[in-house]
C-alpha cells in the first residue's frame, strides 16, 4: 500500500508512506481526478475493465494503474477537497481481491479518512491560535502608537477619541503643538479593516513621525505621505494590492484665526462657526 497525500503547493500528491518504499508523484492534473467522487470507494482495475457503465474512464484509469503498478485506487475527502490517495498494489499470486479483503481494505481506509480528519482539524486549531496570538501582539503595537496624551493649549480645547470596531484599525490621528497658539494636526483613514489596514496606519505613523511639522506645509506633508507610500508602487505589493488612505492634514493658527489645510481623498471635515451658527463642510482638496 501506498498513501499519497496532497501538497497545496506543488499541486502534486506525493507518497509520505510507502510499504515498499516506493515514491509517487501523481499531479494533480491527472485526468482521472476529475472522476473521483465522495461516493465512490475505491476503483478497481478489474471491475473498471469489465463494467460498461466505465467505458468513458477506462483509458485514464488504466494509464493510472499502469503507471503507478496499481489494483485498487483509495480516494479519501476532507469536507469536500480530494486530498489524498491509498494504491494498494497487484496481489502476489495476482488473482483478483475477495470480498473480505475488500472488506479489510475498507476499512483500512475509514481509518486513515479518520486520522487525516483529526489532523487537518487539528492543525487548523493551532492556526488559529497563531492567528489570534498575532492579532493581539499586532493590537498591542498600534495601541502603543496611538496618540493617548493629547497636547493642552491656554487659547484652544483639542480633544480626540478613537475606539477600533476590531482588534486592529485602519483609523489614525495624531496632533502636535507648535505653541499655544498653533497646532498641527493629521487625520487619516485606510481603506478596509483588520490586519492590513493596520499595518499601513503604522507605516503612515512613521512617516508622519519623520517629518517635522514646523518647517514643512500640509500639501507638502500630504505629497510626502504619498510617496513614501508608493515609491516602489511598480515592484512592492503594499501600494499595488493592500489598500489606500484617505488623509486630512491641517494647521490651525488660533492668533490669526486661520486653518490651512490639506484634504487627500478625506471625508469632508465641519467647519463650525460660532457667531452665525452655521456649518461649512471642508471638502477634499486632491486625490
Amino acid at each position: 500500500a501506498h498513501f499519497l497525500y496532497f501538497n497545496f503547493q506543488r499541486e502534486i500528491f506525493q507518497t509520505i508512506y510507502s510499504s515498499s518504499n516506493k515514491d509517487y508523484f501523481v499531479s494533480a492534473l491527472d485526468p482521472l481526478f476529475r472522476y473521483i467522487k465522495q461516493d465512490i470507494e475505491y476503483f478497481d482495475k478489474e471491475i473498471i475493465n469489465f463494467d460498461p457503465k466505465y467505458n468513458n474512464i477506462k483509458e485514464f484509469a488504466n494509464r493510472y494503474f499502469d503507471n503507478y503498478e496499481t489494483a485498487i485506487i483509495l480516494p479519501l475527502f476532507f469536507e469536500d477537497t480530494l486530498i489524498a490517495i491509498i494504491n494498494i498494489d497487484y496481489k502476489i499470486d495476482n488473482n483478483s481481491f475477495t470480498k473480505d479483503e475488500i472488506d479489510i481494505i475498507l476499512k483500512l481506509k475509514k481509518v486513515c479518512s479518520l486520522l487525516i480528519y483529526n489532523i487537518i482539524l487539528f492543525e487548523k486549531e493551532e492556526n488559529a491560535k497563531l492567528t489570534k496570538r498575532d492579532i493581539i501582539l499586532a493590537s498591542n503595537i498600534q495601541e502603543s502608537i496611538f496618540q493617548k496624551d493629547i497636547p493642552s493649549f491656554s487659547n484652544m480645547d483639542i480633544y480626540a477619541y478613537q475606539k477600533p470596531a476590531k482588534e486592529v484599525s485602519g483609523d489614525y490621528f495624531y496632533i502636535q503643538k507648535i505653541d499655544e497658539n498653533k497646532a498641527a494636526f493629521v487625520i487619516a483613514d485606510v481603506s478596509g479593516k483588520g490586519f492590513s489596514a493596520s499595518l499601513v496606519s503604522m507605516m503612515l505613523h512613521t512617516i508622519i513621525q519623520s517629518q517635522d511639522f514646523i518647517t514643512i506645509s500640509t500639501s507638502r506633508m500630504v505629497a510626502k505621505m504619498n510617496e513614501v507610500m508608493t515609491s516602489n508602487i511598480t515592484t512592492g505589493k503594499v501600494s499595488k494590492t493592500l489598500t489606500f488612505a484617505t488623509v486630512f492634514c491641517g494647521y490651525i493658527d488660533k492668533e490669526n484665526g486661520v486653518l490651512d489645510y490639506t484634504s487627500a481623498g478625506h471625508h469632508p471635515a465641519i467647519h463650525y462657526n460660532f457667531q452665525n451658527n452655521s456649518f461649512h463642510l471642508l471638502k477634499a482638496t486632491s486625490r
